[in-house]
């Protein structure tokens, strides 16, 4: 179900940008490769069946990641690894949302996901939790429905709070445009520009 969410959102989100000329992949940052530990692989496991198909079964993938004792640490090296597991631009969808997940599991509150060595952004969200999540490169959308928590972004945003009735988002690049806000806090460079 939250896979099909993301996927209008990231169609929305694209809508949105249309009347704009196509945007060549900016020229990807190399990261230092992570070595694969049980933990990642059983992770990377997990979202290439997300990856392999949009119909996929996603109370499966939830109910394994709740039987995987990771950290905040594993999440920012798996961030890493994306790169390997990009493929066509509608698999997006699928990263975004398994990124999300993997946040939302996990038990800590802190965590770091590097976007800026992949050819195309992925959108990310806080939904159900308080956390904090510092985004290292760029987002096609930030905050989409958002409901509490803070996203630090790094890089640059396509669209911006579409939705969000909580938290905050911080972006440190250039944004496209804000969307409709119902509640929450958006800063651009460290001045507040939505408070709602």
């Amino acid at each position: 179900m939250r896979q099909r969410t993301a996927k209008v959102e990231e169609t929305d989100a694209r809508k949105k940008f249309s009347r704009f000329k196509k945007e060549e992949p900016k020229a990807v940052k190399e990261l230092k490769k992570v070595g694969e530990t049980e933990t990642l692989r059983e992770i990377r496991k997990l979202c290439e069946y997300m990856n392999a198909t949009l119909d996929a079964d996603l109370g499966y993938v939830e109910e394994k990641l709740d039987l995987l004792a990771y950290t905040a640490d594993d999440v920012e090296k798996f961030s890493i690894m994306m790169k390997e597991l990009e493929g066509p631009d509608d698999r997006l969808v699928a990263l975004s949302g398994f990124m999300q997940d993997l946040v939302y599991r996990c038990n800590d509150d802190n965590f770091v996901i590097h976007t800026s060595h992949l050819r195309w952004p992925i959108s990310f969200t806080i939904i159900g939790h308080e956390k904090t999540v510092t985004v290292m490169g760029d987002l096609i959308a930030a905050g989409d429905g958002m409901d509490g928590g803070k996203i630090i972004v790094n890089g640059d945003v396509g669209v911006v709070g579409e939705g969000m009735t909580n938290g905050e988002i911080h972006i440190e690049g250039e944004y496209g445009g804000g969307g409709n806000v119902v509640s929450g806090r958006i800063y651009h460079k460290g001045e507040l520009v939505v408070d709602k």
